[in-house]
């Protein structure tokens, strides 16, 4: 008995010779250790606030924020978002706890919906991840484009005769984006030690520009007008804050990824809802009210208009150059979480050509031809704004609802499955079911929230076939219907499709007949795990070590 119990010793020790915990528990979900663990709690932080920053969630929108609702309104509006943030972070934080994979959302769906229905749970969430994460790393993209411009204007060098929607002007937008797209793309080629550094760098620059927005003197007195509830364009302003599962992404070149990954999605949220309704109140209390509607004709930018209203130009020069670090700090963020995303999606066969696309860099163990996919894929999502911004606001609106489906996928099946779950170090305990449902609800909501009407409804009373027209015209149609007009003395209203609707309708049926016509006869979707895949023999060991 003692010679068996020390040949079992001896295969431990073997075991754990040849494997570390984190190494064991990618083989245990079926994969073997391919990228690099350079990554610690900290840097993964750094990664997941810049993903979720506040800054970038509240200067491009302020003219929405102020013509809509007002200061009273966003005060509520974004406490409540925070709030309802926080039950979504945690049923993620424990769900990423459980599988703590670079797959992230698709592989969750996959290990929630058992066996029968991973294929297809992991290939929807999967896509919506992936496309999702184009559309919003391309809205920051050319938002850098965006500050670019409107620092032009405000230093003379473009003439405010020139209009926003000029050809000059967007060129230029465009132009910067490609520049800080690229740029991008090189810093996001470094070691994965460079990324490590980069990722604490990111937690000191976010914390110094954070505190120096609080910080900046308040030069005017504020102004208020009268209280009003939240408008729905208004909550819309504040509900755009996915992203912050990029920590679950970066799981598999983080030490200990089922603590760091819950602590870094937490920390992102909590630190990013304190600090943007202080930083909320701090930015409208200088605003007056009787600058409401003007803010923006100077340098085509409602937040250097702030600025430069209270700070001077070069107040405002310095404030929109740290907000442009800040968004460049965001695009190496969410670029590095898209490369990710599309090596795992791309490992398990999802995408055309995996094979390529899978393939890691053979020193540094980078998953570059990836990377390289999800920037031609953001240039191109950038590109149509030389013809219409309308266009890029429709995509982003996409990545937005689909992120928000995205969540909603794995949170549902986490609900509807509950008895199969085996929780991770991190877990709710018996309130993991009520903030599932309570993050749900929230989920639900704010997917409707950004399809609802950005402008006052029609005349009550009215049943004009035109302004019945008008009405619904106000509502964000392009994820989900084609535009519609009426005819010139004609009561009938007439459907007809542009380019945006048009995109997400081809999308979809795209997605739902590749399935069913040929992907649910091959795809099998990522490994599933049973009760048996738990117990890691020393020869797995082996061969997933020297393989």
């Amino acid at each position: 008995m003692s010679e068996k119990n020390q040949e079992l010793g001896s295969i431990d020790t073997a075991i754990s010779q040849a494997l570390t915990p984190d190494e064991l528990r990618l083989q245990e979900m079926g994969y073997k250790q391919e990228l690099k663990r350079e990554l610690n709690t900290l840097s993964v932080i750094g990664i997941a606030m810049s993903s979720l920053n506040p800054p970038l969630s509240i200067f491009p929108l302020l003219g929405s924020i102020l013509t809509n609702g007002g200061p009273q309104g966003a005060l509520i509006a974004y406490p409540s978002v925070f709030v309802l943030t926080v039950f979504t972070g945690l049923i993620m934080s424990e769900i990423q706890s459980a599988f703590p994979i670079s797959g992230g959302l698709y592989f969750w769906s996959a290990q929630l919906a058992g066996r029968k229905w991973a294929p297809l749970a992991s290939y929807f969430t999967g896509y919506l991840n992936f496309v999702g994460m184009v559309g919003i790393n391309a809205s920051v993209i050319y938002t850098a484009g965006q500050l670019v411009t409107a620092l032009l204007y405000l230093n003379g060098a473009l003439s405010t005769a020139v209009d926003v929607e000029s050809m000059e002007c967007k060129g230029i937008a465009v132009a910067v984006s490609f520049g800080v797209l690229l740029v991008s793309t090189l810093v996001n080629i470094l070691p994965g030690k460079q990324l490590h550094k980069i990722g604490l760098f990111f937690v000191v620059m976010n914390g110094i520009f954070w505190l120096l927005t609080l910080i900046l003197p308040v030069a005017l007195t504020a102004s208020h007008g009268k209280p009003i509830i939240p408008q729905v364009d208004l909550w819309g302003s504040f509900i755009n804050n996915v992203g912050y599962d990029s920590a679950a992404h970066m799981s598999e070149e983080t030490a200990n990824p089922a603590i760091a990954g819950p602590l870094a999605i937490m920390t992102s949220i909590l630190a990013a809802g304190i600090y943007g309704w202080v930083l909320l109140a701090v930015v409208l209390a200088i605003v007056p009210f009787e600058l409401y509607t003007s803010l923006g004709s100077f340098t085509s930018s409602v937040a250097v208009d702030v600025f430069y209203n209270n700070f001077g130009i070069q107040g405002a020069n310095t404030v929109t150059i740290l907000l442009l670090i800040l968004v460049f700090d965001v695009i190496i963020s969410l670029q590095a979480t898209q490369a990710r995303q599309a090596f795992a999606f791309a490992r398990d066969g999802a995408l055309p050509f995996s094979s390529f696309w899978h393939t890691l860099s053979t020193k540094a163990k980078l998953p570059i031809r990836a990377l390289g996919l999800v920037t031609v894929l953001d240039a191109l999502i950038i590109l149509p704004a030389l013809g219409s911004s309308v266009a890029l606001s429709a995509i982003v609106s996409i990545g937005t609802i689909g992120g928000y489906l995205t969540y909603m996928i794995p949170i549902f099946l986490r609900v509807v499955n509950s008895a199969d779950f085996k929780p991770g170090p991190f877990h709710l305990g018996r309130f993991s079911i009520p903030v599932a449902i309570i993050a749900l609800l929230w989920l639900t909501f704010g997917s409707i929230a950004l399809l609802l009407p950005t402008v006052g409804p029609a005349l009550p009373g009215s049943n004009n076939s035109a302004d019945v027209a008008a009405y619904f015209s106000t509502f964000n149609f392009a994820q989900v219907l084609p535009i519609y007009h009426t005819l010139p003395h004609s009561k009938l209203i007439f459907f007809f499709f542009d380019s945006s609707s048009f995109m997400i309708i081809a999308f979809l049926i795209i997605a739902f007949g590749a399935w069913f016509i040929r992907v649910r006869k091959w795809f099998v979707g990522p490994h599933v795990i049973d009760d048996q895949d738990s117990d890691v023999s020393f020869v797995d060991a082996i061969v997933v070590k020297s393989g």
